[in-house]
């Protein structure tokens, strides 16, 4: 039977936080709550000093603790090799968070919201009465998993936004040999991926140069008015803003216009 597992290779992880992000947004976990993690680590002695990053979260482990410790039955591991949480059967006692040796369970009281009373729209979507006062942890998106979005699926999506963003003869290269302006292309591609209904850029031609900085934009706009989703840029370029649809104007984080 298939066994899945998730590899981070540590080598390339610059400690973006996007996986956190992505996982937050698909999933709609509350404040303080994160399936995804990525550790910010320091080693050494100064000046011979090394930053590394360490995404964290459930391991899915081959003979997990919190399965031994459940007293309701409530955790279990798949065929797959998955471990997962019956919320309907747990009963908030919290020994599995206890057992869990990486920090990767949670539980909350109460349903809250990252602004207060107001959910925001992905946060309303997928609030969940059903997971307040019981333990929650990453599940692997075993509902994408049992939904068969396969591999292929995927790959052919992103050969599709490759392809619109003008680097499908790019798609078989490593980060270190594309340009700033192709990885700037390629990170707007990623952002779209999942089909969002809002796209945030902060700055998102802050390092490139006229010529570039000025595809580069166009393409993200030619995407965002594609997709029909809404595009939230920062940028202190007056050229770029000029050509939104709506500028807001900030001066020492206070809006002076709108």
């Amino acid at each position: 039977m298939t066994r899945y597992a998730m590899v981070a290779d540590l080598r390339r992880c610059v400690g973006c936080q996007t996986c956190t992000a992505a996982c937050k947004e698909t999933r709609g976990t509350p404040p303080g709550v994160q399936w995804r993690r990525v550790l910010d680590i320091e080693t050494g002695e100064y000046p011979d000093v090394r930053r590394s990053f360490m995404p964290t979260g459930c391991q899915h482990c081959d003979e997990p603790p919190c399965l031994e410790v459940c007293p309701s039955t409530a955790t279990r591991k798949r065929g797959d090799g998955i471990v997962t949480i019956d919320e309907t059967l747990c009963i908030g006692c919290s020994a599995c968070i206890m057992a869990c040796p990486y920090d990767a369970r949670y539980m909350v009281d109460e349903t809250v919201f990252a602004f207060g009373e107001q959910a925001m729209p992905h946060e309303g979507r997928l609030a969940d009465k059903a997971r307040v006062g019981v333990v929650t942890k990453c599940d692997f998106c075993a509902g994408r998993v049992d939904a068969g979005v396969a591999r292929g699926a995927a790959r052919a999506r992103a050969r599709e936004l490759l392809n619109m963003v003008g680097l499908s003869e790019r798609e078989s290269h490593r980060p270190a040999r594309l340009s700033g302006g192709e990885q700037q292309r390629v990170a707007i591609a990623r952002a779209v991926a999942n089909s969002p209904r809002v796209l945030l850029a902060d700055e998102p031609t802050g390092n490139l140069d006229h010529a570039t900085a000025d595809a580069v934009f166009r393409q993200l706009l030619a995407l965002a008015r594609d997709a029909g989703l809404a595009a939230l840029i920062a940028t202190h370029n007056p050229d770029l803003a000029g050509r939104m649809d709506r500028v807001l104007r900030l001066e020492a984080g206070v809006l002076v216009s709108a």
